[in-house]
C-alpha cells in the first residue's frame, strides 16, 4: 500500500509538467478560424451616430409619415388618380356646354374653257353656336349667323343676322331605353371602380412598406443577439479544443461544437444579407439616397389598436367592387340592344 502511495505522489508532478505543456502548446494547435462578419450599423443606440449632415432618423411614430411623403409607389398611384378623374372628365365631356365657331367665303363667278372671268359676287358667312347634350338624349344648341353679300360691281349689297333656336330628341328608341344616360352611368361606374380599387392599392402599399421597415428592425434585433450567441459558441469550441487537446474530450464532441458554430455563422451571414437586401428595397422605395445615412430608432412606440367597429361586408371595397362590375356587364348589354334597336329603326 505505501509503494502504491509513493508511486503516485511521484505521478503527480509529471502529470501537472503534462498539463501544463499541453496548455501552452493548444495555441499552436491547428483549428479553423471563423472570419468576422461585418454587421455595421447594428450596434444599439443609433440616435448618437446620427451626426453626418445627411442623415435620416426614423423612428415608429412618424414612419408612416414618411412613407406617404417620399414612397415612389405612392406618387405613382397620386398619378393614376389624377388619370381617373381625367377619364371620366373625358367620358362626359360630350355632355358639358360647348362652342364653335364656324367662317367660310364664297367666290360666284363664271368661267369658259379660254378665259377666267373675275368673281361675279362674294359671300361671307359666319355662324357662332352654342350646345349642350342632356343625359335624357336631349340636344340643346343656339346659332347666330352673320352673312354678307356683296357683287363684283359693288351695285348690289346686304347683311343680315339670324338668331336659331334647336331641340332635338330622339324619340323612337327613347322609349325602350336610353343610351346617354346608360353611358353616363357606365363612366361614372368606372370611375367609382377605379377608385375603389386605387384606395385598395394605396392601403397595401402602405402595409407592404410598414412591413419591410418591421423586418428590418426585428432583423437587427434578431442579428444582435445572435451575435452574441456567435461569441458564446466560439468559447465553447475553444473551450472543447482545449478539452480535445488533452484528451479529455469525448468521442465526437468536437466536431459537434465545430457543426453548430459553423450552423450560426451560416445563419448570422444569411440574415446580414437578408438585411443588406431589405435596406436596398427599403431606400429604393422611398427613394432615399445612397449617401444619406439610415438611422433607426431603437425605441419601441405604443401600438394603440383601433377601437372595433362592427363592418358591414356589403360596404367593404372588395364587394362594392364586384358590385359596380355587375351593374356595368348589365348596362353593356342594354347599351348592345339600344344599338341594335337604332340600327333596325334607322332600316325602316
Amino acid at each position: 500500500m505505501k509503494k502504491n502511495i509513493y508511486f503516485s505522489r511521484t505521478i503527480s508532478p509529471i502529470i501537472f509538467i503534462l498539463m501544463a505543456v499541453s496548455g501552452q502548446t493548444w495555441a499552436q494547435l491547428p483549428h479553423k478560424k471563423i472570419k468576422n462578419i461585418k454587421t455595421e450599423n447594428i450596434s444599439p443606440k443609433l440616435e448618437d451616430r446620427c451626426h453626418l449632415p445627411q442623415c435620416l432618423l426614423l423612428k415608429d411614430e412618424n414612419i408612416q409619415e414618411l412613407i406617404t411623403q417620399k414612397s415612389l409607389t405612392f406618387k405613382e398611384q397620386e398619378i393614376k388618380k389624377l388619370n381617373i378623374d381625367s377619364l371620366l372628365e373625358l367620358s362626359l365631356q360630350p355632355y358639358k356646354w360647348g362652342f364653335s365657331l364656324d367662317l367660310s367665303n364664297e367666290l360666284d363667278r363664271t368661267d369658259s374653257i379660254t378665259t377666267l372671268s373675275p368673281a361675279n359676287s362674294t359671300k361671307l358667312k359666319s355662324t357662332a353656336t352654342l350646345s349642350k347634350k342632356w343625359e335624357s338624349g336631349t340636344l340643346l344648341s343656339f346659332d347666330l349667323t352673320h352673312l354678307n353679300y356683296q357683287t363684283a360691281s359693288g351695285l348690289q349689297e346686304y347683311n343680315s343676322q339670324a338668331l336659331g333656336l334647336g331641340i332635338e330628341q330622339n324619340i323612337i328608341p327613347f322609349y325602350n331605353f336610353n343610351l346617354d344616360r346608360l353611358n353616363t352611368e357606365n363612366a361614372r361606374l368606372e370611375n367609382e371602380k377605379s377608385f375603389r380599387q386605387w384606395k385598395i392599392e394605396k392601403i397595401s402599399t402602405l402595409k407592404n412598406v410598414l412591413s419591410l421597415y418591421w423586418q428590418i428592425k426585428s432583423l437587427r434585433l434578431s442579428i444582435d443577439e445572435n451575435k452574441e450567441v456567435y461569441k458564446k459558441y466560439e468559447s465553447l469550441v475553444a473551450t472543447v479544443q482545449r478539452k480535445k487537446s488533452n484528451n479529455f474530450a469525448t468521442a465526437g464532441e468536437y466536431e459537434q461544437a465545430m457543426a453548430e458554430l459553423q450552423t450560426r455563422e451560416a445563419q448570422l451571414r444569411d440574415d446580414v444579407n437578408t438585411l443588406d437586401q431589405k435596406m436596398i428595397d427599403f431606400r429604393n422605395e422611398l427613394g432615399i439616397d445612397p449617401q444619406i445615412q439610415i438611422v433607426f430608432s431603437e425605441e419601441l412606440s405604443e401600438v394603440r389598436l383601433p377601437a372595433n367597429q362592427a363592418t358591414n361586408f356589403e360596404e367593404t371595397n372588395i364587394y362594392q367592387i364586384q358590385k359596380i362590375k355587375t351593374q356595368i356587364a348589365d348596362n353593356q348589354i342594354q347599351i348592345s340592344k339600344e344599338n341594335i334597336s337604332c340600327q333596325t329603326y334607322s332600316m325602316l
